[in-house]
């Protein structure tokens, strides 16, 4: 029995808010009952260290200000034990990861536009953030989205020596200098990178050759290819694809994008047409050519994640309070529902230790 945990971040508050975990047996799909495993309004959004000891959660403090907290994860049980909590200037974070050292947290809050650097000492301690700054101004091209600069997420390239941030207002891709010592960015003149007006860069995902990144965009709905040259720190466009079929008439904001452990394919989630869209990677140039779209039997896929073992998709949908299970088809890439749904209400993340 290949047994892990599945933690599942929330948007609620009262009687339903915080996180919650049940068992994974990645060799059948078999889950152990649900559980509620820390407690805590708009919980959100997490990430886990690559031991599975650590897990690190978004939270917010009283006053309003954004924090994140750590937790040491049972093995035995999936339980998790609170080690320490930290705040930044922003308000409530959108977005939370770890360098490639795992030796600092990267926060990024949406409404107010922070990014934060947290330290993490010996045994997940987090420490006082050791950078935040606030970004400017919004292109006003989607009025209600982009009036001013939201900075949506946060990632380390796999050099560990540059940060991409993802503005959804800015329509751009920015890029600083990460100085892994003291923990601090510094953008890179000519370096960050302008996507097309009312693109809405939200998420980005790096090929494991560490040349290719995909960036999903959320309000024109597609998916932007870049060839990323970390010697020279440059993002080079390729091409764009769109993330819903040519007859769709309605409104959609896509949402999370992951690149399978093997690189051969591309997934991305879709609000709106509630989907998620599969492409073929191109192992030559990086390129993205369609697959398939497949209901996610729900509302509102606001994230997704893939097990470790690359054999499952689990997709949690915030409208319909469900989180639901796909079988992934390692030669084809596409998706096939398992039949196996878990109710959790406003589920917005998926973590699996």
């Amino acid at each position: 029995m290949t047994t892990s945990y599945i933690y599942y971040g929330t948007t609620e508050t009262g009687e339903n808010d915080g996180l919650f975990c049940q068992a994974f047996d990645a060799a059948t799909g078999d889950l152990g009952e649900l559980k509620g495993v820390a407690k805590g309004p708009s919980t959100g959004f997490q990430a886990i260290s690559l031991d599975r000891t650590i897990l690190y959660s978004m939270c917010q403090s009283d006053e309003g200000l954004g924090g994140v907290r750590s937790y040491y994860i049972d093995g035995t049980s999936g339980e998790l034990s609170l080690i320490s909590e930290e705040f930044s200037i922003g308000g409530k974070p959108c977005y939370i990861g770890l360098d490639r050292s795992e030796k600092f947290l990267l926060v990024a809050s949406y409404n107010d536009a922070v990014v934060t650097v947290f330290p993490i000492a010996e045994g997940g301690q987090i420490q006082p953030y050791s950078f935040t700054a606030q970004h400017e101004g919004g292109t006003g091209i989607v009025a209600d989205r982009q009036g001013e600069a939201h900075t949506h997420s946060i990632y380390a390239d796999p050099t560990n020596r540059y940060v991409f941030v993802c503005d959804l207002g800015n329509d751009e891709v920015v890029v600083y200098r990460f100085d892994s010592e003291k923990g601090t960015l510094i953008p890179v003149d000519g370096a960050s990178v302008a996507m097309a007006p009312g693109a809405g860069p939200r998420h980005l995902a790096f090929h494991p050759n560490g040349d290719w990144v995909y960036v999903i965009n959320e309000l024109d709905s597609t998916v932007t290819h870049f060839l990323w040259n970390a010697d020279q720190g440059k993002l080079v466009q390729q091409g764009t694809v769109p993330t819903l079929p040519a007859d769709f008439e309605g409104d959609n904001l896509t949402a999370e994008i992951i690149v399978s452990q093997d690189g051969r394919f591309v997934y991305g989630s879709n609000r709106g047409h509630d989907s998620i869209v599969v492409y073929l990677v191109n192992q030559e140039t990086g390129a993205l050519s369609f697959v398939q779209r497949t209901s996610v039997g729900g509302g509102h896929p606001r994230n997704f994640s893939i097990d470790p073992s690359g054999a499952f998709l689990v997709a949690a949908n915030r409208d319909t309070d469900n989180v639901v299970f796909f079988r992934i088809d390692g030669e084809s890439g596409q998706i096939e529902a398992t039949g196996v749904e878990v109710a959790v209400k406003g589920s917005i993340c998926v973590r699996f230790a």
